[in-house]
């Protein structure tokens, strides 16, 4: 598989990590390729950054190629997070829960009904230090805007285009 398609499926969201650390409004799509550009990466994965989603595709459908990468990110997109879009709605057709930017990655196991409790688990917020212990997920927890300006730090000195795969 192209090492290009990999970084892009990779870091097709990066956009949400910059947006929650500055809080910056832009599409997150657009905060994304703005962030990666300015790293370095080539046209190819910016495109994938781009479009991954569906309307971004429609509206650049003439554009693009029929064999573009950016397809592919687009549907493993759809299929890694189609469990966390959707809705629960109630009999007035209102949303009962919305997203909230401040929650932290919930554990996929809470979303496993095997557990009689109901609780959700979510882990905390912090760069991949191997000095650390094991990130092992807890109790309602948010992430806070400092938190994620910590991670973006890390991210400005470490992330370059010139990362293998593995690095990243």
């Amino acid at each position: 598989m192209n090492e290009d398609i990999i970084k892009a499926a990779l870091l097709h969201d990066i956009g949400k990590l910059i947006q929650r650390a500055t809080g910056e409004k832009t599409r997150h799509s657009e905060v994304g390729v703005n962030y990666l550009k300015n790293k370095g990466f080539n046209d190819g994965i910016l495109q994938c950054v781009q479009l991954h989603h569906a309307r971004d595709l429609k509206e650049n459908t003439n554009d693009i190629p029929i064999d573009s990468p950016a397809y592919i990110v687009y549907e493993a997109d759809n299929i890694s997070s189609d469990w966390d879009r959707r809705e629960n709605v109630n009999q007035n057709d209102v949303p009962e829960e919305e997203w909230k930017p401040d929650v932290a990655l919930k554990t996929v196991f809470s979303s496993f009904k095997a557990d009689i409790s109901n609780e959700s688990f979510y882990y905390p917020l912090r760069d991949l230090n191997p000095d650390n212990n094991i990130n092992y997920p807890i109790k309602e927890i948010y992430a806070s805007q400092d938190k994620y300006q910590l991670l973006k730090n890390t991210l400005d000195k470490e992330l370059n285009a010139g990362l293998n795969i593995n690095s990243l």
